[in-house]
C-alpha cells in the first residue's frame, strides 16, 4: 500500500470533504471538485502519485472520481468481490449493491487487480464465485456496442455527449457492430436507484454518522447551519431526505418494479456479446463549494449498482475547460471483461490518463 486517501464522511457523497482531513481537489483544476466518494484515490491516481488504488462503490464512488480526475475505474459485478471492513457495514442486498473495485491510470491494469480482489472470503455472504473472462480474447468484431441516452428530462453537456459518439464512432471503425437505443425507463434513472436501494434497506444514515449510534439528523442541521456540527452539511440533508421518504410507497413499488423490468430488458439486449456505452455524467465535475451541483451526476452512475452489472469508467481526452471527458461502458452481470476489454480498446484510441498540466 502507498497510502491511504482522502473520502466523504461515511462515503455518502459525490466528493472528498470532511472535518477529519479537510477538502481534496480536482487533479486537474484544484477550483473543481475531485468527485466521490473514493475522492482522494481518484485525485492521487490522476495526479500521478500512484499507479492504481482501491474505491467502494454504492452509487458511482469509483467512477465519479474516476471521471473526475481522467483515470479508469471498475466497479465490479454484484457479489464478484466481498466488502469485508467496510464501513458503513451493508447486509442483504445492498452487500451486492455495494462493491470494491480499482482505480487505474492504465486499463490493462484493472483485470489483474479484479483477479485480486474477487472471490469468496467466508465472511462476505453476498459475495459469489463468479468465473472471470479474459479481456484479451475479446474480438472488436464480435461486440455489439449498444449506444443509450440517458435521462432525456435534463440534457447532457455537448463535450460529453460528442465523447460518447466519437467513442461509438472508432469502435465502429475497429468492427464493433452499433445499435442505436432508446429505452423510456431511463428518463427515472434517479428514482428507479432511489426506490431499490430503499427497497433493499440498510443502515440508516443517522446511525452511519454516529458511529454506531443513532444521532439527530435535524438537530445536526441546525448545529451545521451555523458552523457547530461536525457533521458535514450536504451529507446531513442527504440523510434527512433519505429518512422523510422522497417517493412515498406507492411511487417507491412502482419504480422498484420499472427497475426489474429495466433489468430484464438490458440483460435481454445485452446478452453475453453486448456492452452498453453510458453518459459518465451530465456535466465535468462542478466548481468546489457548489456540492449540490455534484448530485446532477450522481444519478447516471447508481443505476448500475441497483442491477448489479459491472461497468468501467473510461477517460476519453480533456474537455475546453480543460477538465477530463469520459464515457461509462457496462456489461451483463458476470461479464466484466467485456467492458474492461472496451476501456484497453478506446485507451488505445483517446490516449487515455493524460497527465494534468502541472505535470507537463
Amino acid at each position: 500500500p502507498l497510502g491511504v486517501t482522502n473520502t466523504s464522511e461515511v462515503t455518502a457523497w459525490p466528493g472528498a470533504d470532511n472535518r477529519v482531513y479537510g477538502r481534496t481537489s480536482n487533479a486537474y483544476h484544484p477550483e473543481h471538485q475531485c468527485g466521490g466518494s473514493s475522492g482522494g484515490e481518484g485525485a492521487i491516481i490522476g495526479a500521478g502519485g500512484s499507479p492504481f488504488g482501491l474505491g467502494t462503490d454504492i452509487g458511482g464512488s469509483i467512477r465519479i472520481p474516476s471521471f473526475a480526475n481522467g483515470v479508469f475505474g471498475h466497479k465490479p459485478s454484484g457479489g464478484l468481490v466481498p466488502g469485508t471492513g467496510q464501513y458503513p457495514t451493508y447486509s442483504g442486498r445492498l452487500q451486492r449493491f455495494n462493491t470494491t473495485g480499482p482505480l487505474a491510470r492504465r486499463a490493462e491494469d484493472l483485470m489483474p487487480l479484479l483477479r485480486i480482489l474477487a472471490g469468496p472470503d467466508g465472511v462476505d455472504q453476498g459475495c459469489t464465485s463468479i468465473q472471470l473472462g479474459d479481456p484479451a480474447g475479446v474480438e472488436l468484431e464480435s461486440i455489439r456496442l449498444i449506444v443509450a441516452e440517458a435521462d432525456l428530462r435534463r440534457p447532457i453537456d455537448a463535450e460529453l455527449r460528442v465523447a460518447q459518439q466519437n467513442a461509438a464512432y472508432a469502435l465502429a471503425r475497429r468492427g464493433a457492430r452499433v445499435e442505436m437505443q432508446a429505452f423510456s425507463s431511463l428518463r427515472r434513472v434517479g428514482e428507479i436507484y432511489l426506490a431499490l436501494m430503499c427497497e433493499a434497506g440498510g443502515m440508516p444514515m443517522e446511525t452511519a454518522l454516529g458511529n454506531g449510534e443513532s444521532i439527530s439528523l435535524g438537530r445536526e442541521l441546525g448545529r451545521a447551519l451555523v458552523g457547530a456540527s461536525p457533521h458535514m452539511l450536504p451529507v446531513l440533508l442527504l440523510g434527512l431526505v433519505w429518512r422523510l421518504g422522497v417517493l412515498g410507497k406507492k411511487r417507491l413499488s412502482r419504480y422498484a418494479e420499472m427497475g426489474r423490468e429495466l433489468e430484464a430488458e438490458l440483460g435481454d439486449l445485452l446478452g453475453d456479446d453486448g456492452v452498453l456505452l453510458f453518459p459518465s455524467a451530465r456535466s465535468t465535475p462542478p466548481r468546489q463549494g457548489k456540492e449540490l451541483a455534484a448530485l446532477r451526476n450522481f444519478v447516471l452512475t447508481g443505476l448500475f449498482n441497483v442491477l448489479e452489472m459491472p461497468v468501467t469508467q473510461v477517460p476519453l481526452g480533456i474537455g475546453s475547460r480543460g477538465l477530463p471527458l469520459g464515457v461509462q461502458v457496462a456489461a451483463t452481470h458476470g461479464n466484466d471483461h467485456l467492458p474492461i476489454a472496451i476501456a484497453m480498446e478506446l485507451e488505445g484510441l483517446f490516449g487515455g490518463w493524460q497527465p494534468p498540466p502541472l505535470l507537463a
